[in-house]
């Protein structure tokens, strides 16, 4: 899918709220283009606003939305049978929104065709007791733990911190993060774009990983009944990609305009450790 995507494929994005306009930035960083689709946006607001039903014709499709079943924008099972039936054979569906923005049952009928498309699902219905026949159709599947990176933790402590703080009327120092910076992501420069930027993100977060402890709790020979909630509870630390240091060996302009687009921060090496 990075070669459709860096080849003029578009992503369409559902829901255009903080983390919906977050992944709109990124895909500009990295000349990718994007629809959006949100009821609540004002007309005239984004100049990429698009249907539903125009978004989910897109190469790759990402779900952000709230999860509410109120009028007059209920996104309880926003993406039915109708609604699913859209996604071409081949595109990738990924939601790590809500469980419910999907009728789950209505996707495991259209994973069980030809032609299916690709889904990652970090979010699912009836969490923790997942459906574990959709588990066995999905190309990932994940235990709800998007937002379970270390850097993430810290951020969201510091932010509640600072509002109590603000609330009680005390004073608050930021001590900046406990966390240390991650070890250094060493790439090639003369990868083609797609293997590059595959081997960036694979290198800070091995997704396979997460979508292997998974399918051993809820399928395999040591399936456990609370191994959905026990894999949250003891998810190892895990570092964000945002503000990473990357060494680079002879980068080019393209080469570094896609890394910092990402938002890592670039040294240039001609011999970085680790590389062969």
């Amino acid at each position: 899918h990075l070669e459709t995507l860096l080849g003029g494929g578009r992503v369409g994005i559902v829901g255009y709220g903080h983390i919906g306009r977050a992944l709109a930035a990124r895909l500009e960083c990295l000349g990718i283009a994007c629809l959006v689709s949100d009821p609540w946006l004002e007309p005239g607001t984004i100049g990429h606003a698009a249907s539903l039903d125009e978004v989910l014709r897109c190469d790759v499709i990402s779900l952000h939305p709230e999860l509410t079943r109120e009028q007059p924008w209920p996104s309880y099972h926003l993406l039915g049978e109708r609604e699913l039936s859209l996604l071409g054979p081949g595109c990738l569906l990924v939601n790590a929104s809500r469980g419910p923005v999907v009728d789950n049952r209505a996707l495991y009928r259209l994973l069980v065709r030809e032609r299916a498309p690709d889904v990652v699902l970090d979010v699912w219905e009836g969490e923790p007791h997942i459906d574990t026949d959709l588990l066995q159709r999905v190309r990932l599947g994940t235990a709800h733990i998007a937002g379970y990176s270390l850097d993430g933790k810290l951020l969201a402590t510091q932010m509640l911190v600072a509002a109590m703080a603000n609330q009680l009327g005390v004073a608050w120092h930021d001590p900046g993060s406990a966390a240390g910076e991650p070890a250094a992501i060493c790439l090639h420069a003369e990868l083609e774009p797609a293997t590059l930027l595959r081997h960036l993100l694979e290198q800070r977060y091995p997704i396979a990983r997460d979508d292997a402890a998974l399918r051993q709790v809820a399928t395999g020979p040591g399936a456990e009944p609370g191994g959905f909630d026990r894999l949250r509870r003891e998810y190892p630390p895990r570092r964000e990609l945002l503000a990473s240091r990357v060494v680079v060996t002879d980068p080019d302009a393209a080469t570094l305009a896609m890394v910092r687009g990402l938002g890592c921060r670039i040294e240039n090496n001609a011999n970085p450790p680790g590389t062969d």
